[in-house]
């Protein structure tokens, strides 16, 4: 630590919105616990103007009444009122709780030899300092107390005009690492309309901050503000929304230390699906916070926050259709398993029996958009005498189609002009159309080249996101992933017109094949993308691979360049490419408008055999027989193609006729979600260890978002989630450190891997404090702390209801007997052992 600086905590009351949140998943943790020891829980809150969010996974041998637990949480932190926009009467409880995965489960249940695996993985911290009696920072300890005091006298009737919400900010003067003074205080609390300003700062400078704050470190030069906005009469869920996890750095140590976490996160190349476009998530920074709709696996929902999570290691997954995503080893993403369940899996579980979720649905597109443009002529040059032309402010249709055909079959590598590869009549005809209405003159033409000329021209061009690259290293222009669905479809258009081609094929010359060809890997990932937005779904191939060698009309040729098919797939998809997109040169769209079969799509949801199986035999015997839909084959073979999957399209008829008869079966019900979603899944064919800078992104409510195209996860748990039981265990063995004066200060990490019973690293640092060597430290630790999942959870007494006293006024520093991670009952041994 510096020789002298300011430090700053803040906390925030049990009525906050985000700790309302915590309280409820807590409560409903406790409420568990009272009766099954051995409950599964994860469990997730939302608060708003009237109305709770419970949602999670649980498995359990019991049953809580989750709308009860979630009233009378509420009703004992006092929103008692219907005034207060929130109250628990009135307020609507949703609950969208399921089980814990299985796949989880394998690894966190008890095995034979007793040994029970982490529920989860990530690094831990745990931290105490000797500044306070409670061994924790002073700023956060304080910042509590001011808080909780607040409630007890809103609580008791001391003062009864004061209302559940409530936020306080402590900043404390250091010298040579101690705490010296404070320099200024921060209290503001909701508050009912009728009390005046000044009865209320006098009420709270009396009753709060003067029994709360030490005599010794308030002085005359400290700054204490009271309610500064002057009014907080809307607070609570109805001023913001409140989630549970939000507050951290408030649970844990007021950011004196670092907290652990998992931190998934993905490369920052993936594209996001926005109401803005799509967007590299390493440029949504301005959409954190902001409220942009974000694709998910169910409907567009308002982004929250976005993190720069920096280098990790992480896998790139690509599926047999070619939709990749880059991702840490920890990032979950959706995929029906082996089972045919749509589960959350890491990148490092997923294996090749998994199919990868690809959302197809509520697509969003940007509104053309582009930065300003100027340019200036270099003084001294001819570039001023030539024509001078008028670019428009927004992406047009007409400029959208000439980046596609300059992607396809255009030379970029000029500075000063652009020139279009025009080889038949009806190409010609399309560039000289479009050079008129942009130019109002045509292109000049020399052999097969279409060209036009100015600077200032491909300056703007470069500014649209044309670059300077050659065939194998072009990429969709940045403008286009930011245009409204008519531009995206021209440039899709001018592209499929120059490099597309589409002809008949199949045994039966009844199968439309609409594919793009090109050199560059990248492009073809990001047109593989675009028509995703649309609907589409493509296939990515290599036909040619560099080095091979051909034979053309006498002529040995050998590619320099591997060359990608980018296909078409289905007959949905190509219907879509039809009416939304479609080819600008008659020959090809005659081709589409003339021979579009009316075939069945065959999209499937994978691995439904068992399921169908299942609720095929809980149908009577006439039913059966009668086997209105033609399901019974599919239920009984496993030979021949047309039996292999359940393809969308059987589904449906399936769910309409026996919507009546098996509608309350789980397995129907999980049916009917799988083909409401309409995903498209893709098999997991590769998986590519890698390194990448990582961001991540916050989607509250549905905690998921799109990353090119494939379902990811974004970020009150059982003791099994060693996030929270390992955080217990890294607290009490800081603590008795510090309490054993080996150090003043102590900070320890302890990192863990999901099923596996060890701790994967143990550290321990002390600052310098430390009257012992570190090594010798963290032997003592193993040696005294059994950090294993299932022996930190027993050391701790953790499988107890005591978790809806954790969930307001921080984890650490208090002096509960059920808080167990606060004793200091290992610090005489601790001591001996060390030989001090």
């Amino acid at each position: 630590m510096p020789e002298t600086l300011l430090f700053t905590s803040e906390s925030v009351s049990e009525g906050h919105p985000d700790k309302v949140a915590d309280q409820v998943s807590d409560a409903i943790l406790d409420a568990l616990l009272m009766s099954d020891r051995q409950a599964r829980v994860a469990c997730e809150t939302l608060v708003k103007t009237g109305m709770v969010v419970v949602a999670g996974e649980i498995t359990t041998q019991t049953y809580v009444d989750i709308e009860a637990v979630v009233r009378q949480t509420i009703k004992k932190i006092g929103y008692n009122s219907s005034e207060m926009g929130f109250d628990w009467e009135s307020c609507a409880v949703l609950s969208a709780i399921g089980k814990q995965s299985s796949d989880i489960a394998m690894g966190v249940n008890e095995t034979t030899d007793h040994e029970q695996g982490a529920g989860d993985q990530g690094l831990m911290f745990g931290y105490a300092t000797n500044e306070t009696d409670v061994l924790m920072p002073a700023p956060i300890t304080y910042a509590h107390r001011l808080v909780k005091r607040q409630a007890e006298l809103r609580g008791n009737g001391t003062l009864p005009w004061l209302r559940p919400d409530a936020k306080s900010q402590v900043t404390f003067r250091y010298s040579q690492g101690k705490p010296i003074g404070i320099d200024a205080v921060v209290l503001s609390t909701q508050h009912a309309p009728d009390i005046s300003h000044k009865i209320l700062q006098e009420a709270v400078m009396d009753e709060i901050i003067k029994p709360v704050l030490p005599e010794q470190w308030v002085t005359k030069e400290t700054r204490i503000y009271i309610n500064p906005t002057g009014r907080f009469v809307i607070g609570g869920p109805m001023g913001d929304c409140g989630l549970t996890g939000r507050k951290i750095i408030v649970d844990t140590y007021g950011g004196m230390a670092r907290h652990g976490g998992g931190a998934f996160c993905i490369a920052g190349d993936a594209l996001i699906n926005t109401e803005k476009g799509l967007l590299r998530i390493d440029h949504c920074q301005e959409i954190g916070g902001h409220g942009l709709l974000i694709k998910t696996d169910v409907h567009p929902m308002p982004a929250g926050a976005w993190y720069d999570n920096g280098l990790k290691e992480t896998a790139v997954l690509i599926s047999k259709d070619g939709y990749q995503l880059e991702a840490t080893l920890n990032h979950h993403i959706r995929v029906i398993n082996e089972n045919g369940d749509y589960v959350w899996k890491t990148v490092e579980e997923i294996g090749e029996s998994d199919w990868i979720s690809i959302q197809t649905k509520n697509r969003l597109f940007g509104n053309n958009e582009i930065p300003p443009f100027n340019y200036e002529y270099q003084a001294g040059t001819a570039e001023g005498r030539k024509k001078q032309r008028t670019y428009p402010d927004k992406l047009t249709t007409d400029y959208a189609y000439l980046l596609g055909l300059l992607i396809g079959d255009g030379c970029c590598t000029s500075h000063d002009q652009i020139r279009l590869a025009v080889c038949e009549v009806e190409m010609l005809e399309l560039v000289q159309n479009v050079c008129t209405r942009l130019f109002s003159e045509p292109a000049k033409i020399y052999e097969h080249w279409a060209y036009v000329g100015g600077v200032e021209l491909r300056a703007y061009l470069k500014h649209l996101g044309l670059t300077d690259a050659k065939s194998y290293e072009k990429i969709v222009p940045h403008s286009i992933f930011t245009a409204s669905p008519e531009n995206c479809a021209a440039f899709l258009r001018g592209l499929f017109d120059t490099d597309g081609c589409v002809h008949i094929e199949g045994r039966n010359n009844n199968t439309l094949r609409v594919h793009f060809t090109t050199t560059s890997r990248k492009l073809a990932e990001q047109v593989q993308l675009l028509l995703l937005n649309f609907g589409i779904i493509c296939h990515i191939h290599a036909v040619m691979v560099e080095g091979n060698v051909a034979h053309i009309e006498g002529r040995t040729i050998e590619s320099r360049h591997t060359r990608y098919d980018v296909t078409i797939k289905g007959s949905y998809s190509v219907r879509q490419f039809k009416d939304h997109i479609g080819f600008g040169l008659p020959r090809k769209q005659a081709v589409v408008e003339t021979h579009l079969p009316e075939k069945r799509d065959l999209g499937i949801i994978p691995n439904q055999k068992q399921r169908i199986s299942h609720l095929f035999s809980k149908l009577s015997p006439a039913q059966r027989q009668a086997d209105v839909c033609h399901i019974g084959r599919f239920t009984r073979s496993s030979e021949g193609k047309a039996t292999q999957e359940l393809t969308y399209q059987k589904a449906a008829e399936f769910i309409a006729a026996y919507a009546e008869d098996l509608g309350q079966d789980a397995d129907f019900i999980a049916l009917q979600e799988l083909y409401f979603m309409h995903h498209h899944y893709s098999p997991l064919e590769r998986k590519i260890p890698s390194f990448a800078h990582t961001y991540d992104l916050n989607v509250p409510f549905s905690h998921t978002f799109t990353a090119n195209g494939i379902v990811c996860h974004n970020s009150g748990k059982d003791p099994s989630k060693v996030d929270r039981s390992a955080a217990y265990a890294c607290r009490y063995v800081a603590k008795n450190i510090v309490a054993a004066g080996l150090a003043q200060r102590c900070e320890i990490q302890v990192s863990y891997a999901i099923g596996i019973a060890e701790p994967t690293s143990i550290q321990v640092e002390t600052f310098g404090t430390g009257i012992i060597d570190e090594t010798r430290l963290t032997q003592l630790v193993r040696e005294h702390f059994d950090l294993r999942p299932r022996g930190l959870v027993a050391m701790l007494d953790l499988l107890r209801p005591i978790y809806l006293a954790t969930a307001s006024y921080g984890h650490f520093g208090r002096e509960e007997e059920q808080f167990t991670w606060e004793r200091t009952d290992k610090a005489q041994m601790l001591r001996e052992a060390s030989g001090v």
